[in-house]
């Protein structure tokens, strides 16, 4: 019984997980988004800067905290561009819109990182897979401050 229960609530938790990504995905949206690439789901252009911040369970802070850039997207996973080498476990991603009126809505993911590579001289490119949406109550207050910050400063979002 308690497999069955643990089942329900996994596939409840990938179904939360693609609404999310797809409403974020819907509201970063550009008129040229289509990449023509051969993958086995579609890859979407974004560039929008993301707060990346290793998770730690119940003892995760924002101290590690930096800032990386997107590179593509889709409903599963990102790639970002680092200015510092990744470590390997799974990272809290925080995407911040900024709506009319400056309303900031934030988008929180669970990600796991998958491959990495240097792209450049102090310039690495990594592919995370989204395992999990996090509400603003699940992440810790330091990340929240940063987010705010993040859309306060850049007018672009």
């Amino acid at each position: 019984m308690s497999f069955l229960f643990n089942s329900l609530l996994s596939r409840k938790k990938r179904i939360d997980l693609g609404a999310k990504v797809r409403r974020f995905m819907d509201l970063s949206i550009t008129k040229d988004y289509t990449q023509t690439e051969a993958r086995n789901d579609d890859r979407y252009k974004r560039t929008l800067p993301v707060l990346i911040t290793p998770w730690r369970g119940d003892e995760t802070t924002n101290l590690d905290s930096h800032i990386g850039i997107t590179r593509d997207m889709s409903d599963s996973g990102v790639r970002v561009f680092f200015l510092k080498e990744p470590h390997e476990g799974d990272l809290i991603l925080s995407f911040v819109l900024k709506r009319e009126r400056d309303v900031l809505e934030c988008f929180h993911f669970l990600a796991e990182v998958r491959n990495s590579s240097r792209f450049a001289p102090d310039l690495y490119t990594v592919g995370l897979l989204f395992k999990e949406h996090l509400e603003d109550y699940q992440v810790v207050a330091g990340v929240l401050s940063l987010t705010e910050l993040i859309g306060k400063q850049y007018d672009c979002l």
